[in-house]
């Protein structure tokens, strides 16, 4: 495995996709080092060969998944781990709201609830997936050279001067501003005109020093 200088934000949050397996609908992602972060510039992670899932869970997964394990239902799910925010988006136990595509990726979902049923796909959600997926530009980085599509991005850092034309001309509109490290939706907006991006970018800094500007990609959300 190559050495990479690679910053690896080490907290776990739930995991969506990035999940261990032996399917066909899973693709191998390479192990290697990498230097986290924090912590000091000689310490090196070494990360094993993994396997990740080609595409999200599902709505539709998840609400089998809750029929199946009541007490992962929101009315019955232990507070300790989820908060207020779990399954907020459906209309009671067992359904989503009607708004919502069946086939859309799962969202407000705990880590402890990802990693519930990823143990009952016989996978698991270990910590480094978890905090790949909570780092957008470190999980972009390493899906880059597989081919994973994923849209046109502009990074910030706080302090950073902002050129909006440069920013539009990259991702286009509409975009997405968000923090680069931030769970759920907090501190995203979508920006559909050049006079909303300066604010939109206020309001992700308020979640992060760093942000990620991605293009619209017009599908299933």
């Amino acid at each position: 495995m190559k050495t990479k200088v690679f910053s690896l934000f080490l907290f776990c949050l739930m995991c969506q996709c990035l999940m261990f397996g032996q399917t066909e609908d899973m693709a191998l992602i390479e192990g290697s080092r990498y230097i986290p972060l924090y912590g000091r510039d000689s310490t090196v992670v070494e990360v094993k060969d993994f396997k990740m899932d080609k595409y999200p869970v599902t709505v539709e997964d998840f609400e089998l998944f809750v029929k199946e394990n009541p007490k992962w239902r929101k009315s019955n799910a232990i507070k300790l781990f989820t908060d207020k925010s779990y399954l907020s988006n459906w209309k009671n136990d067992l359904e989503s709201n009607d708004s919502i595509k069946s086939k859309s990726p799962i969202t407000h979902v705990s880590w402890f609830a990802a990693k519930a049923y990823c143990e009952c796909q016989n996978k698991s959600c270990n910590m480094y997936q978890a905090a790949l997926t909570f780092n957008k530009r470190d999980l972009l980085s390493v899906l880059k050279p597989y081919g994973i599509k994923s849209a046109p991005s502009f990074y910030l850092n706080k302090g950073d001067i902002i050129n909006e034309e440069n920013i539009l001309e990259v991702v286009g509109l509409p975009c997405f501003v968000k923090p680069n490290k931030s769970g759920s939706s907090f501190g995203i907006s979508k920006v559909k005109s050049k006079e909303e991006l300066l604010s939109a970018i206020d309001i992700a800094y308020k979640e992060d020093d760093e942000i990620i500007i991605e293009g619209f990609l017009d599908g299933i959300e």
